[in-house]
């Protein structure tokens, strides 16, 4: 198992932005067509601990949208369970209440903390540990730093 290294997933209905994150700063990234990134599961031989953003009820009337995200975290958690793997599922207010001590913060609050945490984005000379971040992407390191920093179990159990 790659030492300290996990997957930060935000899923959607067409794309997914993922990250590996060693604590300190990104291995990889980047945002895949949702297939694409469930062959990239299906493919990865080293046991990563996957922690995906879930999605949650606050009793409003939700679209297609909502539902095939859920779909696809669904495969995501299935084909990581198969393998072997373990993984979690993160909550974003439990996200943002982490990151910005306020379950109302948004995207934008979350990536300045982020930011002032570990370093800007940097420049093409001189990268930060967010070079080349964008979109997506925020999120999903937002739940990779959120799980590590939280120290949240994984389990490769589907239930």
């Amino acid at each position: 198992m790659l030492e300290n290294v996990i997957y930060g997933v935000d899923p959607g209905p067409i794309d997914t932005g993922w990250v590996m994150w060693d604590g300190k700063k990104v291995i990889e990234v980047g945002i895949s067509p949702n297939d694409a990134f469930l062959e990239r599961l299906r493919s990865t031989t080293e046991s990563v601990p996957l922690y995906v953003e879930m999605i949650a009820s606050y009793g409003m009337a939700v679209g297609k949208e909502t539902f095939e995200t859920c779909v696809w975290i669904g495969r995501y958690v299935e084909v990581w369970s198969i393998l072997g793997f373990p993984w979690q599922l993160c909550y974003r207010t439990q996200i943002r209440t982490h990151h910005c001590f306020d379950a109302r913060a948004g995207d934008s609050n979350v990536n300045a903390a982020l930011r002032d945490k570990y370093g800007g984005k940097g420049t093409r000379r001189q990268p930060g540990p967010f070079f080349g971040v964008k979109s997506h992407m925020w999120s999903a390191i937002a739940v990779a730093t959120y799980a590590l920093e939280s120290k949240l179990p994984c389990s490769s159990k589907v239930g």
